[in-house]
């Protein structure tokens, strides 16, 4: 009986680390989101946005990896800042993000309620995030891409059997890999 509730206790302790560290994540973001809104100013501002979110969706790509899930409060001042920064750069930019944005959260949203369940709210929340940086069009092929990839990966771990048919990938670590190098090589909303 002592055992479980040692073992109870440091489970909490590590909870509670967890969220500490995810808080001080979003104050790290929101920190920097900031200085990129100083920066445009500037002139610099588009590359150090880039940054800032190819940073935001490696930390909730390992967020998935490591938990299977993606906190709060790592993705609401993401995309807090993905509807804010476009603002910066001029209303078209920022119409750009916002259908970009809906795009990514319409579809997701319609895929996960159509799963029930074999996608959660997480990864609706990423690719909206994905959709504000992308814009509508290149976010389509984020999607469809992710999509793509995560069943070859799915495909291959099942024929060298390391998973079974029935088994779930993480899809934000998808997601961010097809949103990462198309917003470097093809631009985003900004």
């Amino acid at each position: 009986m002592s055992a479980g509730v040692l073992a109870l206790g440091r489970a909490s302790s590590i909870g509670a680390r967890v969220r500490v560290r995810e808080a001080l994540a979003a104050a790290a973001l929101v920190g920097v989101g900031l200085g990129v809104l100083a920066e445009i100013d500037a002139g610099a501002g588009r590359t150090s946005w880039y940054a800032v979110a190819l940073v935001a969706l490696a930390v909730m790509a390992g967020s998935d990896l490591r938990t299977r899930r993606v906190p709060n409060t790592l993705v609401y001042p993401a995309l807090l800042l993905a509807a804010v920064v476009p603002a910066a750069f001029g209303v078209r930019e920022l119409v750009v993000a916002l259908e970009g944005g809906a795009i990514g959260f319409g579809v997701m949203l319609a895929l996960a309620l159509i799963g029930r369940g074999a996608m959660g709210m997480a990864d609706v929340k990423v690719m909206t995030f994905c959709g504000l940086l992308l814009g509508p069009g290149v976010a389509v092929t984020a999607l469809v891409l992710a999509f793509t990839v995560g069943a070859v990966v799915a495909l291959l771990l099942v024929v060298v059997r390391a998973a079974r048919r029935d088994d779930s990938l993480p899809l934000v670590p998808f997601l961010a890999g097809a949103a990462a190098p198309l917003l470097l090589a093809v631009g985003g909303a900004v």
